[in-house]
């Protein structure tokens, strides 16, 4: 299990919309869509098995690891769902999206009668959450606040990752003053991005930050751009905001 999952599972706010699932689907008969442990720590945690009527747990795996039952529940492929008479399919895997496709076009299932309980609220969430986890960004940013103290910040970057980064982690001990992206080259007066005034590249040499901090998961062009071209004759320091091994840089850089 990923430890985005591992995280949400442990969460007050999951309880909450499970026990609002379960009471929704109480009584139908539902296919479960994930053999992983997604469901096994959902079952054990929320008792679906019981709670639920559940007909069928169904996993792309099962179309190569053939087996009739999986936690004592009947295993069906994927295709086999529409020989199986269900009310809804409950999809227990983290990424939903594509599964949520394939029932859609290729199964022809209602949208109505699909139900997600690990869904994103922006664009690759989950894989950004386990990428920050792998490069333990919360000590990072924790040792990053006390070297940055009392310095003046902007981040540059406004894409899906600093989301990630803003929902899952704490910034506020950082003095951020703004932030920047080459889209904001045109911006309105008062324009804000996750609650901070938003600056064009130009505008950051009026700022005159202590740093700049690179959000973005592959930062490397970006800092050797903001170095050499923008900011070549400023005292401004530029770093990432995430911090990456040796290893991992230099298989980015060379594929």
């Amino acid at each position: 299990m990923s430890k985005f999952l591992d995280m949400i599972i442990k969460e007050k706010s999951l309880e909450d919309k499970m026990n609002s699932i379960i009471s929704k689907v109480s009584g139908q008969k539902v296919i479960i869509y994930g053999a992983g442990l997604g469901f096994t720590n959902l079952n054990k945690k929320f008792n679906l098995a019981k709670k639920l009527d559940i007909v069928a747990i169904s996993d792309k795996k099962f179309e190569t690891q053939k087996t009739n039952i999986y936690s004592g529940i009947k295993a069906i492929e994927p295709n086999d769902i529409k020989n199986t008479e269900f009310d809804y399919i409950l999809i227990t895997l983290e990424r939903a999206k594509p599964i949520i496709g394939f029932l859609t076009k290729n199964l022809e299932v209602d949208s109505n009668k699909i139900i997600s309980i690990f869904e994103e609220e922006f664009k690759d969430e989950f894989v950004s959450y386990n990428y920050l986890e792998e490069f333990n960004f919360k000590k990072h940013l924790e040792k990053l606040n006390k070297k940055l103290k009392g310095k003046s910040v902007v981040l540059y970057g406004a894409g899906v990752f600093l989301e990630a980064i803003n929902k899952y982690y704490d910034l506020s001990k950082l003095n951020i003053i703004g932030i920047s992206d080459k889209r904001f080259d045109e911006h309105g007066e008062n324009e804000t991005f996750l609650g901070y005034k938003v600056y064009s590249i130009e505008e950051i040499k009026n700022l005159n930050p202590d740093y700049i901090l690179v959000a973005t998961k592959f930062y490397i062009p970006i800092i050797e751009d903001l170095y050499f071209n923008k900011f070549v004759n400023t005292k401004i320091t530029i770093k990432p905001l995430v911090k990456k091994t040796f290893l991992t840089l230099l298989k980015e850089i060379w594929g």
